[in-house]
């Protein structure tokens, strides 16, 4: 039970003070020996002021927009985080290789042979008369050949080479095998097992880049045996007495 002691005991007693929020505070003094407690009267809570209402609307938003801001910069940094890792992504394969370039080349048969009689000077040739010389040519380059041709030239001139009719014809054949040579030096007859393929007709000895068919060496490891043929015109007269032409022979894959 509360009492209210006189004033002249207390002192000067305190009215009751109002202030702008409405609340009214009173003093109380607990009396020896009695428990104390303590009454709160409804005016002390009072409601809140519109400054109050502003701060606390300030500080809800102050809150809300920090939380909106952080979201945002979370989904930024996730989706930089995904364009990274998807940079990462790579992948790559080689393999090297050697390119080499063809290698044409064409080869005589061992020159004094009956592989090469190229080389084997006509000696005491008379019109209507005839001189072989028989000659292999092996490819033994990397390369085939899709053209093939002869050259002639003459490094000594006479009516032998300058005159195309009545001096010398040449002509070229191929047998499937080596030819069977007989007879001696500077006159030598050939025969083949089978019946010889024209490779070039007849015509005068110089020629330039004429070509030559069928030929087995156009391809790489191939072989052609071939006998040449110079023959002197019975209407040569007495004016290719005693006369020499020197004739080089080159044959050509291309």
């Amino acid at each position: 039970m509360l009492h209210r002691l006189p004033a002249a005991v207390h002192g000067a007693s305190h009215g009751p003070r109002t202030g702008g929020g409405g609340a009214v505070a009173s003093r109380r003094i607990r009396a020896a020996g009695a428990p104390y407690r303590s009454r709160v009267s409804t005016a002390d809570v009072s409601e809140p002021t519109r400054a109050g209402r502003r701060r606390a609307s300030r500080r809800g938003w102050s809150t809300r927009r920090k939380l909106a801001v952080s979201a945002i910069v979370l989904v930024a940094a996730a989706a930089v985080a995904t364009r990274g890792s998807t940079a990462t992504f790579t992948a790559s394969a080689s393999r090297s290789h050697q390119i080499t370039t063809g290698n044409p080349a064409l080869l005589l048969g061992t020159a004094g042979t009956a592989a090469n009689r190229l080389g084997i000077d006509v000696t005491a040739l008379v019109p209507g008369a005839s001189a072989y010389r028989a000659f292999d040519i092996t490819n033994t380059g990397t390369q085939a050949f899709t053209a093939y041709s002869l050259t002639t030239v003459a490094a000594s001139h006479s009516a032998l080479d300058t005159d195309t009719t009545n001096g010398l014809q040449i002509k070229l054949d191929s047998c499937p095998t080596a030819w069977a040579e007989t007879g001696t030096a500077g006159s030598y007859a050939y025969t083949c097992s089978v019946t010889p393929t024209p490779v070039l007709a007849s015509r005068p000895i110089i020629q330039s880049a004429v070509p030559l068919v069928g030929m087995q060496s156009a391809a790489p490891d191939g072989v052609d045996h071939l006998r040449l043929t110079e023959t002197l015109p019975s209407t040569a007269d007495s004016t290719f007495q005693n006369i020499t032409s020197s004739i080089t022979y080159t044959f050509n894959g291309s």
